[in-house]
């Protein structure tokens, strides 16, 4: 993680050097180990840089090669021989030890506007031909990492943390209605090219922009995702062979670091991939891993994740240290972000990061083995609709001898032309269905998961598809792993495209219930936690916190503090039942009050 900002003035008004520097300091909070601007003419760049690679040790930006063609930006590449050796076969100067940053440059100045499709792992950035006066900007494949712009004009204005915008003279904070709509139904932005603030966009993740003087941003979709492979082996130990290849690949890619932090759960994600870290550096005297469990017993006695995590790191020969959950003051700990959050413990996660930071700047999760690896209760749907005969009859029979039934397969679904995998839930009361159907709320989403022919040909998962196509992962990356833990360079393994696309080609019936992690991790995760099936959460922890906060505080919102949008009667009555323990979907009723605590915090800046 690093932040980055800048402004062009495509015109070619000379930039204020002092504005670029302090809309940039406004980023430092994302990367405090070097600080630096460059302006010339019409142009600004401004980066602060976190080392979190071996390699970021020589890294300095805003780089160039040249003095004409410049970049900045928040970057880490995956697979970087690979991308060295392709380099190098057109180019010919580049080599293995050169920081992400000057290999994304020197990608881009051998496949031009294409280069993006020569890159893997996470990454924003931005290049300015001063030549051409052309403009060029990437974001990666899942939008791990954050690119924030305006266009006024013929000013152009961009950053990873829109704060940094925000504090441009120029640029309003006047809000989008429809964002805001979108969260009160959904707890989030369901337009990825959009902002909470109207005059702000997002490049939407698996997206490039360019742009000159005489035309408007220009943005495009590219995809290294590949849908209709197909990978058919005699036996399933090739099949678990193949994933271990890809998961070390990923894990190891995503370390650069002889002290990484592992955001640790008591599932079988998390401790996948802390425990393969670990193994991939069981020679290494100088690693070091740290994993930190979020323990949430003390509120809710029911939990068990605690003690799951803590038998996982001894078995892999990590430090292990807990968090205490649930603390009354979260609530009142809201954070400075790009976009409410649905999350009311923010003190709890600004000790986890403490945590993390005490030990180095690099984290790796489990986050997005559950899309991909889980498989659905329609896997034998998955098997007729893409195309494979054989193996829908061969699932389907083992189904039939394994339950001793021809029923409970889902067969009416099998000729449900382009059937809703993930199924519109009803909304809550207290919301004005007026203000979601005049900002077209139900109408995105609809767009996003009800449209005939979403689906590409030849597709072997379709939940996994919509699922991967869901905001909430930009959201999450965006609002969590990048606002609230600012200053750690969260990865994750599981959004490995080389993985995640031989997910895609292998057949369902494989990940069902995560068989295929399960048997790729026996022996290296304890037999308590490799056969534990997905946990369900055991009480509602937002709920027994609301039970035990002040609520008179709590529930004393300001009238009109969701107007037009909320009907506030019926919201606070809802908000007391559930305070009181009636249950309700927890983010669902937080939602209002974060938007509240989120706006309060925005104007307070």
């Amino acid at each position: 993680m690093s932040g980055f900002a800048g402004i062009i003035h495509l015109d070619e008004k000379p930039v204020d050097a002092a504005l670029v520097e302090r809309l940039t300091r406004l980023a430092e909070r994302h990367g405090g180990d070097a600080f630096s601007v460059h302006c010339e003419l019409n142009f600004g760049f401004g980066h602060c840089l976190l080392r979190a690679t071996t390699e970021s040790a020589n890294e300095t930006q805003p780089f160039s090669l040249d003095g004409n063609t410049w970049i900045t930006g928040d970057v880490r590449i995956d697979g970087r021989d690979e991308l060295v050796e392709g380099i190098r076969n057109k180019e010919g100067n580049c080599h293995s030890g050169q920081p992400d940053i000057e290999l994304v440059l020197h990608a881009y100045n051998t496949w031009g506007d294409e280069c993006q499709d020569h890159l893997l792992g996470d990454f924003a950035f931005v290049i300015w031909n001063r030549q051409e006066k052309s403009l060029f900007c990437a974001r990666d494949s899942f939008g791990v990492k954050p690119f924030y712009y305006t266009r006024l004009g013929q000013l152009f204005v961009f950053s990873n943390d829109i704060g940094s915008i925000l504090s441009h003279p120029a640029v309003s904070d006047e809000r989008n209605d429809n964002a805001v709509s979108d969260y009160l139904a959904f707890g989030y932005n369901l337009d990825e090219q959009t902002t909470y603030f109207a005059h702000i966009q997002r490049l939407p993740p698996s997206h490039v922009l360019t742009l000159n003087a005489d035309c408007p941003p220009r943005v495009t979709r590219y995809s290294r995702l590949v849908f209709d492979n197909r990978i058919e082996y005699e036996n399933n130990d090739e099949y678990i062979e193949h994933f271990l290849v890809l998961f070390k690949q990923a894990v190891q890619d995503r370390l650069r670091t002889d002290s990484p932090a592992f955001e640790l759960s008591g599932g079988l994600d998390s401790t996948s991939v802390a425990s393969l870290a670990s193994g991939l550096n069981r020679d290494n005297p100088d690693f070091s891993g740290k994993a930190i469990t979020t323990d949430s017993s003390k509120v809710n006695p029911l939990s068990e994740e605690a003690e799951y995590a803590r038998a996982v790191a001894v078995n892999a020969g990590l430090i292990h240290e807990t968090i205490d959950a649930g603390l009354e003051s979260d609530f009142y700990t809201y954070l400075d972000t790009s976009q409410p959050y649905a999350w009311p413990f923010a003190a709890t996660t600004l000790r986890f990061a403490e945590k993390v930071r005490q030990h180095g700047c690099v984290m790796l999760t489990g986050q997005g083995a559950d899309p991909f690896l889980q498989g659905s209760g329609d896997y034998l749907l998955d098997a007729f609709r893409s195309g494979s005969l054989s193996e829908f009859l061969r699932s389907f029979a083992g189904e039939v001898i394994k339950r001793k039934s021809f029923r409970g397969h889902g067969l009416r679904g099998f000729f449900q032309k382009d059937k809703p995998r993930i199924v519109l839930q009803d909304l809550p009361q207290w919301l004005e269905q007026d203000a979601l159907r005049k900002n077209g709320s139900i109408d995105r989403w609809k767009d996003l998961f009800y449209t005939p022919g979403r689906y590409p040909r030849g597709c072997r998962c379709e939940i996994a598809y919509d699922e991967l196509r869901m905001p909430f992962w930009s959201h999450l990356f965006e609002s969590y792993y990048h606002d609230l833990l600012s200053g750690i360079d969260c990865r994750h393994p599981f959004f490995d495209i080389r993985l995640i696309n031989y997910l895609f080609a292998i057949p369902p019936l494989l990940k069902q219930d995560k068989n295929l992690l399960r048997q790729a991790m026996t022996g290296l995760l304890p037999d308590s936690v490799l056969n534990r099936k997905k946990a369900v959460v055991q009480g509602d922890i937002v709920q027994i916190q609301l039970s035990s906060a002040d609520k008179r505080a709590l529930l004393s919102l300001e009238p009109g503090f969701c107007a037009g949008w909320v009907d506030e009667e019926i919201y606070r009555e809802n908000l007391r039942s559930y305070a009181d323990g009636e249950k309700q979907d927890r983010f669902n009723i937080i939602n209002p009050l974060s938007l509240q605590l989120w706006t309060d915090k925005r104007l307070v800046l």
